[in-house]
C-alpha cells in the first residue's frame, strides 16, 4: 500500500541566511552569485530533489541587494525552475510587510503584496498583520 504522508517538514531559510554581512539576524547576505552556486545551493538541491521536501521558507535577508521576499531570480528561476521545487513556499515572519518597513523597496503595503505575489512564487504569507488589509491589497491589483 502507498505510504500516506501526514506531516511535512519545512526547509528554511532559503537562501543565504547563514552568511550575514553584519553577523546579525536579518542582515543582508554577503554572497556573490558564484558563492551561492558553489557552496549554498547544493544542500537545497538535496532537500528538494532527493529528500522531496514539501515546504520551504524564504529568508529574512536579501541576496545581492534584493530582498528574498521579492526576489524573482532566486524564488522563481532558481528554487522553482532550476531545483524543481513544486511544494509550498512560505514567507518568514511578516516578510511581505518588511518589504516596506525593513527593506524599503515598496512604498506601501499594497505595493509590497503586489511585489511578493507577482515577482515571486510565494504561496503563503506567514502572520500577515491585519489580515483584512492583506486581502484588500491582493484584490487591488
Amino acid at each position: 500500500a502507498p505510504r500516506v504522508r501526514r506531516a511535512a517538514a519545512c526547509a528554511k531559510h532559503f537562501l543565504g541566511y547563514s552568511a550575514p554581512k553584519k553577523g546579525l539576524d536579518r542582515s543582508d547576505s554577503a554572497l556573490t552569485e558564484r558563492e551561492v552556486h558553489q557552496y549554498y545551493l547544493r544542500p537545497w538541491e538535496i532537500a528538494v530533489k532527493e529528500a522531496g521536501v514539501l515546504t520551504v521558507m524564504e529568508s529574512y535577508s536579501d541576496l545581492q541587494g534584493v530582498p528574498m521576499a521579492s526576489n524573482t531570480h532566486y524564488l522563481k528561476r532558481v528554487l522553482r525552475k532550476q531545483l524543481g521545487f513544486t511544494g509550498l513556499l512560505v514567507t518568514d515572519y511578516a516578510e511581505i510587510r518588511n518589504l516596506v518597513e525593513w527593506h524599503s523597496v515598496a512604498k506601501d503595503y499594497g505595493e509590497a503584496v503586489r511585489l511578493a505575489m507577482e515577482e515571486t512564487s510565494i504561496d503563503v504569507s506567514m502572520a500577515p498583520f491585519r489580515a483584512g488589509e492583506f486581502v484588500d491589497a491582493v484584490g487591488s491589483w
